[in-house]
């Protein structure tokens, strides 16, 4: 059972290689634009904690102003 499990792993992570090398520049930006957007609304559903003044403190870098981290 196993033997079996890992060759349809093995050859789904070939077939899927040669699909890759197939596709053209413009279906590879397609795809990135489409995964970007798929981040983009992940990082909308975050939820952020709410920072008092002490824990702005420590978010300070020396010498600079503090970093936003998004």
């Amino acid at each position: 059972m196993v033997l079996w499990s890992s060759l349809y792993l093995i050859l789904g992570r070939v077939f899927s290689s040669w699909v890759l090398l197939g596709r053209g520049d413009r279906d590879k930006a397609a795809e990135i634009v489409v995964l970007r957007h798929q981040i983009a609304v992940l990082r909308r559903q975050v939820n952020r904690p709410d920072l008092q003044s002490g824990d702005r403190v420590m978010r300070c870098r020396p010498g600079g102003p503090a970093v936003d981290v998004e």
